[in-house]
């Protein structure tokens, strides 16, 4: 508790810079999942206003996924493309999970305590259609940063 507090007094007397911190430490949490993006959602609206502060607290949420989600397409989807070559067990999981609904996608992501940086993987480890998952994305976590928020 106290590294949050001291967290909390060093963004509220940083000014401009504390609010950067904010939005970076909320970008990096979807990719190192040790950061709670609870404590995050609630210093920004704290400090930014209801309103400002969830708007703020989506976008970079959004923008920590899809650079996961990214770096994972781009830097192992390759490597895991040649080791699960030669598994059938792996390639059928990653035809369910590449054809999942898009109501269902959107759910998962909603959840509160859905793993965010695991769905980011997953999605792109297995080459998910990036309009699709981006769209799930916006709209799933303007519902849990809400949730986390109010």
């Amino acid at each position: 508790m106290e590294f949050f507090e001291k967290l909390i007094e060093f963004i509220e007397n940083s000014g401009v810079f504390g609010v950067i911190v904010s939005c970076g430490l909320m970008s990096i949490e979807s990719i190192v999942p040790m950061i709670p993006l609870v404590a995050l959602i609630t210093i920004n609206m704290m400090l930014m206003g209801k309103v400002v502060g969830f708007f703020v607290s989506w976008f970079f949420t959004c923008v920590g996924c899809v650079m996961s989600y990214f770096i994972f397409k781009k830097g192992f989807g390759k490597k895991f493309d040649m080791y699960s070559e030669n598994k059938d067990k792996i390639k059928k999981y990653r035809n369910v999970l590449r054809d999942i609904p898009f109501a269902t996608l959107v759910l998962i992501i909603a959840m509160p305590l859905t793993p965010a940086f695991i769905v980011n993987i997953v999605a792109g480890l297995i080459k998910m259609d990036f309009k699709k998952y981006f769209i799930a994305l916006l709209i799933g976590k303007l519902s849990m940063v809400y949730f986390l928020g109010f």
